[in-house]
């Protein structure tokens, strides 16, 4: 009875909104399951409510013409892993509405030895060919503008490949480990080849040259062992990972051709000492001179517009930096354990500092933020010990939490003008007696924080005072003459135990000596 009447009014409910609706002029569609199960495959149906996607193949057949259409959907993609370690197919066409293929598509599927896929594919997603390694042929027709990466990597089998003469980018390690390819026709329309893309393929392994270029003058190989090289005028690009970990390159000279270097260029060349670079660079890359230990004197194009996370992190030989005003962001890490550099003269175009950008950076004295600056990001300054002073001269940015934490020295901090926002504890464990200068307008957050507050007109020359240890560690109990003190106490406190043992132990022999006498005296 009571369930009953729940239903009913549920029904009554439902009715009522429905007429509501259609007078308010809502239109209400009702849709069945987004899955749809037909013959060998499973679908989903897209947001558009026109499309589908494949999402499983079931069959076991040994050549595969993909649908086209499923009901009154068109299939436009293959969804990740959808014929991932198929065991039977052995030849995949694409139909003519497919347009994206997902990561994992094809990958592990082991009979599968010819591929046609259409001009209206767009987009081969990460490893979505990956490790077929039956597959010899390959036809890939001109609409698909880009690889995923490990896109064919392992597939053994495949001898030759003609890549879209527009096609633009190649995603790392995309052909890796195709060891028999021995013919591949790259276009000059690649703007990007991924970091070891055509590593241990034949065709890489027969590039015998000092420095092998592809496509529109993108160097992907240096074959050299030079202590110093010029590298060849024409080249646009320097790829990403040429000189990664390279053990010989001292010296590198750029023609004034390149305009980008890739991800990971130069890393951890540990023996890289000086690299001129082209004035015409706009780009440089993710980690691009990471762990150059030996690297000093970079001088940084006017064109440059962002230095990128981990850029320059770990180079222990850089000094100073100079910003040019081209720049407007300085990504994360860029700077981390640049313990050498105890100046960074800031550009007045900067807008962005991320986080950690300058962290672990031991000798940095003074950092003057300049009036571009819209936001200083957590941990941006973290553990800058010897940093004794920061100035802000921005009305518009932002001082996030924690942005210099751990500058355990920073005794001043200058705001010629107020910031839009600080975080309360935007100077998390910095000097217990940091000085804050700025207008009245400053007095309530330094109050909140208990900072001490002066006004800008008192602000003191400023005088780097060397690389400092941090000021915890300097007033720790085991540093200086607390050490001798608390030697002293350990050593009393070993004397007041080994006295107590001793007395413990006369004291247990007396009593069973007192016991035994009793004893035989019964």
């Amino acid at each position: 009875m009571k369930y009953g009447f729940l239903r009913r009014t549920f029904l009554l409910m439902t009715a009522f909104l429905i007429i509501l609706c259609s007078f308010q002029g809502f239109e209400i569609k009702c849709y069945a399951a987004d899955i749809l199960n037909k013959g060998d495959y499973t679908y989903r149906i897209l947001d558009d409510g026109k499309s589908a996607a494949i999402v499983r193949y079931k069959g076991n057949g040994l050549y595969e013409k993909l649908p086209s259409r499923v009901d009154k959907y068109y299939v436009t993609m293959v969804d990740s892993a959808a014929f991932m370690y198929n065991k039977t197919i052995k030849e995949i066409e694409v139909s003519s509405y497919i347009t994206d293929i997902g990561s994992n598509a094809f990958s592990l599927c082991s009979s599968l030895k010819k591929l046609i896929i259409p001009s209206n594919v767009k987009r081969i997603g990460e490893c979505a060919f990956s490790d077929c390694t039956a597959l010899q042929s390959a036809d890939i027709s001109n609409g698909v503008m880009s690889l995923g990466k490990y896109c064919f990597s392992g597939c053994k089998s495949l001898t030759e490949l003609k890549l879209p003469d527009k096609m633009d980018d190649i995603g790392e390690y995309a052909f890796w480990g195709c060891r028999s390819l021995a013919n591949i026709q790259l276009p000059k329309s690649i703007k990007h080849l991924g970091g070891y893309a055509l590593e241990g393929t034949k065709w890489m392994d027969s590039q015998n040259k000092e420095f092998v270029t592809i496509g529109d003058g993108i160097l992907v190989k240096y074959n050299g062992n030079a202590e110093s090289i010029v590298i060849p005028d024409g080249v646009k690009n320097i790829g990403e990972c040429v000189f990664e970990k390279n053990s010989s390159v001292k010296q590198v000279i750029m023609p004034e051709s390149v305009v980008s270097i890739g991800d990971s260029a130069f890393k951890e060349c540990d023996v890289l000492e000086s690299i001129k670079l082209s004035d015409k660079i706009i780009s440089l890359g993710k980690e691009c001179f990471k762990g150059c230990k030996l690297l000093s004197g970079v001088v940084l194009p006017s064109n440059v517009s962002n230095i990128p996370a981990n850029c320059f992190e770990g180079c222990s030989g850089i000094e100073n930096i100079v910003l040019p005003e081209s720049v407007k962001s300085i990504g994360e890490e860029a700077f981390k354990n640049c313990d050498s550099i105890s100046q960074i003269e800031l550009n007045k175009g900067l807008e962005k500092v991320e986080k950690y950008a300058f962290d672990g950076c031991i000798k940095l004295g003074k950092l003057s933020f300049t009036e571009t600056v819209k936001e200083i990001q957590s941990f941006a300054c973290k553990g800058c010990n010897s940093l004794t002073r920061v100035e802000f001269n921005s009305s518009s940015s932002v001082i996030s939490s924690c942005a210099f934490f751990e500058c355990s020295n920073l005794a001043e901090a200058v705001f010629n003008k107020k910031p839009k926002h600080i975080e309360d504890d935007g100077f998390s464990r910095c000097s217990k007696n940091m000085i804050l200068y700025g207008s009245d307008d400053m007095k309530s957050y330094a109050k909140e924080n208990n900072y001490t507050f002066k006004k800008t007109a008192d602000v003191p020359k400023y005088v780097y005072k060397g690389t400092l240890k941090p000021e915890d560690e300097e007033k720790s109990l085991f540093s200086g003459g607390h050490t001798a003190l608390i030697v002293i106490i350990l050593f009393i406190d070993c004397g007041i135990v080994a006295f107590f043992t001793v007395y413990l132990l006369l004291y247990s022999k007396k009593g069973k000596k007192s016991k035994i006498s009793s004893s035989s005296k019964k």
